[in-house]
């Protein structure tokens, strides 16, 4: 059986690696571990992340598609895909079973998408992932590396042994069962959205969406678990604070959801990191639920 690997992983962890195999003549990201570039950006900011992948990326690093890794079927933003789906493409960008999977982006928060890859590689059963510190905001500041020049092209002979999703299903939660918990007692909900967004203040960046939150929700903008300086996740026991702050205790088990499923996996990793129940997320999200659910389910503080 592989070992366990840490959740999270900084610069100088990294970049040892990198140099004992270029040393070695090795591929600097091949079967045993593999760097993804995740970076992925709503589109109203102008950022392509495959664009920019190709400007600027870790050395060895692939990329990863957030949008092509989805579900084709549904009418909502990168959803999560069926297991076969997601098997299919992570075996192209040279992932086995056993591979130790690094995740990274380029945003300017230091994590922004690749806690959503993460995420999505646990709740298909593989835990040989590891988030990158920061991402490629802490790597490039801290004076590693980089490199440019398209992706590598897919592979078509799975490593072995082969990757195989497996869906936990209690990592994941659909529109029906927030609906179906919505008011009971035992149901904690935490939103990674700006205050502004969940508050109803401020527009949501997707056309034609309303802003507000579903009742009971808790803010907790996934930026208070990132020191802005620096783009790293804050210590352990920061992180707990910020849970603790806003009366999530560490009995509790909330779950988390954002715009469309991606920053509420940094709330998910940060719990992760300090210890806590690992919360499932609502996949659609506000994306979801504010066209599903309708005005009279959205609350708003205006």
């Amino acid at each position: 059986m592989a070992a366990t690997v840490r959740a999270l992983v900084n610069g100088a962890w990294l970049a040892e690696r990198l140099a004992v195999a270029k040393t070695a003549g090795q591929p600097l990201s091949g079967a045993q571990l593999r760097l993804i570039d995740t970076s992925w950006y709503l589109p109203k900011t102008g950022r392509n992340g495959r664009n920019e992948y190709r400007q600027q990326h870790i050395p060895g690093a692939w990329f990863f598609d957030l949008d092509v890794a989805s579900s084709p079927d549904s009418e909502f933003d990168h959803m999560l895909p069926s297991a076969g789906h997601f098997t299919q493409y992570a075996s192209q960008l040279g992932i086995g079973g056993d591979t130790h999977v690094v995740v990274y982006d380029g945003s300017t928060f230091g994590q922004y998408s690749a806690p959503r890859v993460w995420w999505m590689f646990r709740v298909f059963g593989h835990n040989r992932v590891s988030v990158l510190d920061g991402g490629l905001a802490a790597w490039t500041a801290q004076g590693f590396a980089v490199e440019s020049g398209q992706e590598p092209p897919v592979l078509t002979t799975p490593e072995q042994p082969p990757f195989i999703a497996a869906l936990q299903p209690d990592y994941v939660w659909d529109y029906e069962h927030v609906r179906k918990k919505l008011g009971q007692d035992d149901f904690l909900l935490m939103d990674a959205r700006s205050e502004g967004r969940f508050k109803g203040t401020e527009p949501e960046p997707r056309e034609g969406c309303p802003s507000g939150h579903i009742a009971g929700a808790i803010s907790l903008p996934f930026t208070t678990m990132l020191d802005p300086q620096s783009k790293l996740l804050r210590q352990t026991d920061e992180l707990d604070k910020v849970f603790s702050s806003r009366g999530l205790t560490r009995d509790t088990a909330p779950v988390a959801m954002c715009g469309s499923g991606v920053t509420a996996c940094v709330l998910i990793l940060a719990a992760h990191l300090c210890g806590r129940a690992f919360p499932p997320l609502y996949d659609g999200s506000w994306g979801e639920w504010a066209r599903r659910a309708g005005p009279k389910m959205i609350v708003t503080e205006k």
